[in-house]
């Protein structure tokens, strides 16, 4: 096994392994959980509001902890990390395939009293699952393929989100065949079975903390005998103080917030500006296409373009969906949104992989992307709420639109603010 960690494929294929880590994190995303929402309306006494209100603070409370996720990774490292994170997965899937069981417990109880129980014994699901499946389990695969490439990362980056995305887009389908096949409880535990048998295992043989634990140097390259690889970084506090953090740490929370705020509304919003609802659904195939096509120029470019440029770029896509968005009644507005969704979601997936351990380093990874990460779900979470109520008070979903463009021009006015700054990795003590 050390000979096969030290040759110049390794990194590769721990980049499929670590992709295919990334979608075993889709029973926690908002594409897996979703496939489940009408069996779990059919045994809980909950209304679709409550359930969703569950979801919300599953989802704003797992991202409070998620910045203790990060540091854990960066304590004991991706080996030991993944494999339990996948069990505690697998642990919170058999809990929800249980419900049923826990819910008659308190059958007898009055009335109230048994919604309130129903209410907390989801929400606290929520929480795990949201924590162990969106956070940590996208948060320790991605890591870790970042931490092995360096020249080639943006090229691997690119790889893992084209990967990542196709996974995505078809996970529905093939939960929804587990449902079919062995019953809403019966896919849960199919999942979670399969996350033990085999990803746990898989990542504890295969996985290695970092190259330099390993002697080599990241891309599969052997170090010369006097110049042993080092992995090196600043700490969270000390990327806290630069411009570049706050610019990125921007772009990519205002991207996750209107991503997920259009996506829920997507079907009044279409319905609003006189389109079918048939046509948003649609439109996720035009969306789904610009974005991979941007993954694949970016995955090509992006090792040897400047990332600020990608910053700027990102900002100035969302400018574009959000302009789309106002103007949804007219064929260029339709085009303008969809290229605008298309091309941020494909800067996002990229940008979010390479620009923490491109300007920090990586020896502090963890740290750092569990904090952003955390962030970012907290934004992603805001984002329904904040354009339902916008939607409210107004009358029409132009309001909210008009809000997200003056607010994507100022992420990419300050953007230009952080074009000659150079990595601060090498620049600063590591103080955490």
């Amino acid at each position: 096994m050390q000979q096969f960690v030290r040759s110049s494929y390794y990194p590769w294929c721990l980049l499929c392994l670590a992709s295919f880590g990334v979608l075993m994190s889709v029973p926690g995303q908002t594409v897996g959980v979703s496939v489940f929402t009408e069996s779990l309306l059919s045994i809980l006494p909950l209304s679709r509001t409550a359930l969703s209100t569950a979801y919300m603070l599953g989802t704003i409370c797992s991202a409070l902890v998620l910045g203790h996720g990060g540091r854990l990774y960066d304590r004991y490292g991706p080996r030991s990390l993944t494999p339990l994170i996948a069990c505690c997965l697998a642990g919170t899937l058999l809990y929800f395939s249980l419900l049923g069981s826990l819910l008659s417990v308190t059958r007898g109880a009055p009335e109230a009293v048994y919604r309130s129980l129903a209410f907390i014994i989801v929400t606290l699901g929520f929480i795990a699952l949201r924590f162990f499946g969106q956070g940590m389990m996208t948060l320790t695969n991605r890591n870790i393929a970042m931490k092995w490439f360096e020249r080639r990362r943006g090229l691997a980056s690119g790889i893992m989100s084209i990967v990542v995305s196709a996974g995505f887009s078809s996970a529905a389908v093939i939960i929804n065949g587990l449902i079919e096949r062995f019953s809403w409880s019966g896919a849960w535990q199919c999942i979670a079975l399969f996350l033990v048998m085999v990803f746990a295992p898989l990542s504890y043989i295969f996985y290695r903390d970092s190259p330099a634990s390993e002697g080599v140097h990241p891309d599969g390259h052997l170090p010369d005998s006097d110049t042993p690889h080092v992995e090196s970084g600043v700490g969270l506090e000390d990327a806290k103080t630069q411009p570049i953090f706050w610019v990125a740490l921007s772009t990519l929370s205002l991207s996750a917030l209107l991503m997920t705020a259009i996506s829920f509304h997507i079907v009044a919003i279409f319905v609003e500006s006189g389109r079918l609802a048939d046509t948003a659904i649609q439109s996720y195939l035009y969306i789904a296409c610009a974005s991979v096509g941007t993954t694949l120029v970016l995955s090509v470019v992006s090792d040897r373009l400047p990332l600020y440029y990608c910053m700027s770029l990102h900002a100035f896509s969302l400018i574009g969906a959000c302009t789309g968005l106002y103007f949804l009644h007219t064929p260029i507005g339709f085009v303008l949104f969809v290229l605008g969704m298309g091309v941020s979601q494909g800067i996002h997936g990229i940008l979010g992989a390479l620009v923490w351990p491109y300007y920090f380093g990586t020896r502090f990874l963890g740290a750092i992307t569990g904090y952003t990460m955390a962030l970012m779900v907290f934004a992603s979470a805001l984002g329904p709420v904040l354009y339902g109520s916008l939607q409210e008070y107004s009358g029409h979903f132009a309001l909210p639109a008009l809000v997200s463009i003056a607010t994507a021009a100022i992420v990419f006015l300050l953007s230009f603010r952080i074009w000659t700054q150079k990595p601060v990795r090498f620049q600063l003590h590591i103080s955490n």
